[in-house]
């Protein structure tokens, strides 16, 4: 699943990250690979790019990421924001999105 610039770009606007910093672009384009394979791995529906559904699930959850990737404890642990849940539950039930294939 490739990640283009203009998904880079998207989550760097989410995130208030200017479009001059790069010094995290690795990382966000590695997290945002990641979130799209949990998405898809957590729903049971394949990650649809085009869909603002799918896109606004894949920011929030690489934004949180990003944004809790510090040394965790017990007591540290970040839970995933309402929202995000709430999505990620709507496309799991959704007829909307394709089931994900799975590749033996």
């Amino acid at each position: 699943m490739a990640t283009d610039d203009a998904e880079l770009a998207a989550v760097k606007r989410y995130a208030r990250i200017d479009d001059d910093i790069t010094d995290d672009d690795a990382l966000l384009l590695s997290l945002i690979a990641a979130a799209k394979r949990y998405i898809e791995s957590n729903t049971g529906k394949s990650y649809k790019p085009d869909d603002p559904v799918m896109c606004l699930c894949m920011q929030l959850l690489t934004v949180h990421w990003y944004t809790n990737r510090s040394a965790v404890s017990k007591g540290s642990i970040q839970k995933y924001p309402h929202s995000l849940s709430d999505i990620m539950k709507h496309i799991e039930l959704s007829d909307d999105y394709p089931a994900r294939e799975v590749s033996s």
